[in-house]
């Protein structure tokens, strides 16, 4: 999609969760999935901030595409294989890896299908090409553009049935020497939800709230007598210059919820052409044009299962927003959709999001 560009900028997406009048018994961050990951505790528990700090460390290290190990050397986790040395042997042999990564892949194949192929995991190398355009330039060249297109023309839609399974030996072969796996977009979903059900169910914990780098937050009941706000950024407000009200596009009401988000603010750049208009370069690919799709700034997505919501939020992204409504309508979503022409449009009612207004002007 193209439009007249009314600035130029690069910024870095999130949920902003606040708390509104409310407290909470004890708040504790780390790093994993190469984010801070904070879990609030609005009630007493022994345990609970370890429990759930070792589900993220052990999917960090097992999700992880970038690098061999993404925990220390003192962690239990050190050396387990992971997605990037099924990655590193593509097409010379299967790597025996854990069970649990075994599930992961193959409830991420299923997904793809349920989502018309708009979630796929073998997009990693096709990604790579567009996110070393947004980490090497402010404003990308034509010619760089045009030399990225090209370096993809031989590429086709990841052919996920290349993703070798052997349950029995526990190893994952990938047959293609052009496909590399990347769970980028389920991975902390998948361990929110982990997590959730851990507090819930193992230690019987029913307030509290889990924010995982702000793309996947899970919340249990408020702090007693508290209420809980779930604000959602405007990527294009930039410092105090807003458009939308405050620099948020308004706010999420309530607990006892998962919300997800993908925007293409974080890693993006512009493109223009000899008229002075502009595509926006990012690392959500379609998986049929292996492009950058532009159709939204901003999916978040409110429901019941952190898992499906990661997925979702990443395959209606990459949608017409035609497709992207009926989607998630027949999946019985919530949803607000931040159009590529500064509107939004969401199902949820005006007691669920508080939608805040355009304050700024549109160029």
């Amino acid at each position: 999609m193209k439009k007249k560009i009314f600035s130029m900028f690069i910024l870095i997406s999130a949920l902003v969760s606040l708390i509104s009048c409310g407290t909470y018994i004890e708040e504790k961050s780390f790093n994993a999935m190469g984010t801070v990951i904070t879990v609030q505790l609005y009630e007493k528990s022994k345990g609970a901030f370890e429990g759930v700090k070792d589900i993220f460390s052990l999917y960090s290290q097992l999700t992880s595409s970038h690098r061999r190990n993404e925990v220390d050397e003192n962690s239990p986790y050190y050396n387990l294989n992971n997605i990037y040395v099924i990655n590193e042997n593509r097409k010379v042999g299967p790597i025996e890896v854990r069970e649990e990564l075994i599930e992961l892949l193959e409830l991420s194949i299923g997904l793809n299908e349920e989502t018309n192929g708009y979630f796929n995991i073998g997009l990693g190398e096709v990604t790579a090409v567009w996110k070393t355009l947004a980490h090497n330039y402010l404003v990308v060249p034509k010619e760089a553009y045009v030399a990225a297109l090209d370096s993809l023309s031989t590429y086709t839609t990841p052919d996920l049935n290349k993703v070798i399974i052997n349950k029995e030996n526990n190893t994952v072969y990938l047959d293609d020497d052009k496909m590399l796996l990347d769970l980028g977009a389920i991975a902390k979903g998948y361990a929110t939800q982990l997590a959730y059900d851990y507090l819930k169910e193992e230690k019987g914990i029913k307030r509290f709230k889990i924010n995982a780098g702000s793309s996947s937050i899970a919340i249990g009941l408020p702090p007693k007598g508290k209420s809980i706000k779930t604000y959602i950024k405007d990527d294009n407000s930039i410092g105090e210059k807003y458009l939308y009200q405050d620099g948020m596009l308004g706010y999420i009401v309530g607990g006892n919820k998962h919300i997800a988000t993908s925007g293409s603010a974080q890693q993006s750049v512009n493109v223009y052409d000899d008229e002075g208009y502009y595509t926006k370069i990012h690392h959500l690919v379609s998986p049929f044009t292996l492009e950058p799709v532009n159709t939204f700034y901003k999916v978040t997505l409110v429901g019941d299962d952190s898992i499906l919501l990661d997925v979702y939020t990443t395959a209606v992204f990459l949608m017409t927003d035609e497709d992207a409504i009926s989607f998630l309508e027949e999946h019985d979503i919530g949803y607000i959709l931040y159009l590529f022409d500064y509107s939004i449009v969401t199902n949820l009612s005006e007691e669920d999001f508080v939608q805040y207004e355009i304050v700024g002007e549109i160029k």
